[in-house]
């Protein structure tokens, strides 16, 4: 299934139409296409080059997230058409992002002495890279964890938890909890990439005034000490990617 990413990110929408028409020919099952464009969808977001940039990728992600969702939970004699809606709609996504600067495909360094960091400290910085609003370091520590081996239900909170910190506007965080919604049914041997893009997008979305205020709020209400409390006034750590 490797092949529907590529043709989506490649291809123009004649070619994915046909492709994916071919598979179901082959009789390859409609979960498992679905499963391989919402990986496509996710590499849209993965490439996001500034926070403007993830308007369309972050809608073309909902959409691929409620088919799937469909198709779990209804039989209906049309559901394969929803399949040529999907893969066009993630291509369109992708040839729309040539328009802007900084996007595409860029290489994800290790950080910088990761190899000798702990389960708990990698997640801790992943969450400094969330709410400190890092994209890149946050991908790149999301990737380092899962090459590492460790156990992904303790990345998947850490994500969410970080992710539901920046709050004030429900809709674009909604994007990365469906990721990890999606992580846990997807059958794609990449499926670890779905969580690569929920950290891209927590960290990288365009934001609206004070995200974290609403977390502040909730965490002081609770006597909750908040990661800035317990370092004062200093500023959130610089990228470990320099």
């Amino acid at each position: 299934m490797k092949q529907v990413v590529d043709v989506i990110q490649q291809g123009h929408e004649v070619s994915v139409v046909r492709h994916i028409g071919g598979l179901l020919q082959a009789g390859k099952s409609i979960k498992s296409i679905i499963d391989a464009i919402q990986l496509a969808a996710t590499e849209t977001l993965i490439e996001c080059g500034s926070p403007a940039a993830y308007n369309m990728p972050m809608h073309a992600y909902e959409y691929v997230n409620t088919v799937r969702w469909f198709y779990d939970r209804f039989d209906h004699p049309h559901q394969a058409k929803l399949l040529f809606v999907a893969g066009s709609f993630v291509n369109e996504v992708y040839q729309g992002q040539q328009a802007f600067p900084g996007n595409g495909p860029r290489p994800i360094k290790a950080p910088r002495g990761a190899s000798g960091w702990s389960q708990g400290q990698i997640l801790e910085k992943l969450d400094d890279a969330l709410i400190g609003l890092r994209p890149d370091d946050a991908v790149a520590l999301t990737q380092t964890y899962l090459k590492a081996g460790y156990d992904t239900q303790l990345l998947v909170s850490a994500l969410a938890l970080g992710c539901s910190k920046l709050g004030n506007d429900p809709h674009n965080q909604e994007i990365s909890l469906v990721q990890l919604e999606d992580f846990g049914r997807n059958s794609h041997a990449a499926r670890g990439r779905l969580l690569m893009g929920a950290a891209a997008h927590a960290a990288g979305h365009r934001k609206y005034g004070e995200p974290l205020e609403a977390y502040r709020r909730f965490a002081e209400s609770f006597g909750i000490t908040t990661q800035q409390d317990a370092r004062g006034d200093a500023p959130v750590e610089e990228s470990l990617l320099d």
